[in-house]
């Protein structure tokens, strides 16, 4: 006759105690811990604040597209529009500066008054960098772009003109994005202080 060995046999689960796990922490992000990629140099700071950078512009274009969609199925006065853009890329730029706090050099002074003149009268590069690119007066700034008459469609606007007008403001994000991960990756490899 054959024994048979102690062997564990699990019997249903019902018996056992039910535990949720708590959930009230946030998400990991997957750009706070590192970026995968088969470039090995993408992984680093650069790598990573170029992946957080993404990741809030991500966020930004769809709460934008939202907001575009909603003014033109909804006939609201243009107004609506600028006014939800000019809060949502100041919600962006305070992203942003958390973001590149994190990255050093980005608080370097600039020292020529001429090139703080042109950017709006910024102290240091993320300043000018923020200024020129997202939330300045100047014409190339995000809010700029995203505000004037050729991205905000009129009252009305719908098919094909909808369709462009989202285009074109959608490349104007992609641009600013562009910019930013351009600019995090020069602050990052010290291209600023050489100049």
């Amino acid at each position: 006759m054959k024994t048979e060995r102690h062997r564990f046999r699990p019997q249903s689960l019902d018996p056992l105690e039910r535990r949720l796990a708590p959930s009230r922490g946030g998400p990991i992000i997957p750009a706070l811990i590192g970026t995968l990629s088969p470039n090995p140099k993408a992984s680093g700071r650069s790598g990573r604040v170029a992946a957080q950078i993404g990741d809030t512009f991500d966020r930004f274009q769809a709460d934008y597209l939202q907001a575009q969609g909603a003014y033109l199925s909804s006939g609201a006065p243009q107004v609506t529009l600028t006014t939800f853009t000019a809060q949502r890329v100041n919600l962006l730029s305070q992203e942003l500066v958390r973001i590149f706090a994190r990255l050093p050099g980005s608080f370097s002074k600039i020292e020529n008054s001429g090139q703080r003149a042109s950017a709006g009268n910024a102290a240091t590069v993320f300043q000018a960098v923020l200024y020129r690119n997202v939330s300045g007066a100047a014409n190339t700034s995000l809010v700029q772009i995203l505000n004037s008459n050729a991205v905000v469609p009129p009252p009305g606007t719908s098919g094909a003109a909808a369709t462009l007008y989202t285009l074109t403001a959608t490349n104007a994000i992609q641009a600013a994005r562009t910019s930013l991960i351009n600019a995090a990756r020069f602050i990052a490899n010290k291209t600023f202080d050489k100049h």
